[in-house]
């Protein structure tokens, strides 16, 4: 068994933590996510594997798992702590008091694969056009 190190879920960053918003809206909060990208499990010979999975890749894996695809599990590569990059990241805003069944669902602010845009203070920027305008 791997004594690897790996992200916990503390570490994320969150919108209270260390990213903080330039141009957050008032009466919204925003959730941030990403999908796991690391795999643990143990295959038909009873050997330990610990393996990387991509993003938008988690749901593939776990099929492979489930149905005890051990070669198909074996062409992913070893997990290596490749942590997570600015742009696995998915923003959602929430309207704070939601009145309809959309306020409720969220909306994607950026999704997996957009770049994250910082303003000069570190800030993340969630509508990079409307914040370029203001400036």
């Amino acid at each position: 068994m791997s004594n690897m190190s790996r992200p916990h879920l503390q570490d994320i960053p969150r919108p209270t933590g260390p990213w903080g918003y330039a141009d957050a809206e008032e009466g919204y909060e925003y959730i941030v996510s990403v999908e796991p990208n690391s795999m643990h499990y143990v295959d038909g010979n009873g050997d330990a594997h610990d393996i990387y999975i991509p993003q938008g890749q988690i749901r593939e894996a776990t099929d492979h798992l489930t149905n005890k695809r051990w070669d198909e599990l074996a062409k992913y590569p070893k997990y290596e702590n490749q942590g997570y990059q600015d742009e696995d990241y998915t923003i959602t805003r929430y309207k704070k008091k939601p009145n309809t069944e959309e306020e409720k669902r969220g909306v994607v602010v950026k999704k997996v694969g957009d770049p994250l845009v910082k303003a000069p203070d570190g800030k993340v920027i969630l509508y990079p056009e409307r914040y370029r305008a203001q400036q």
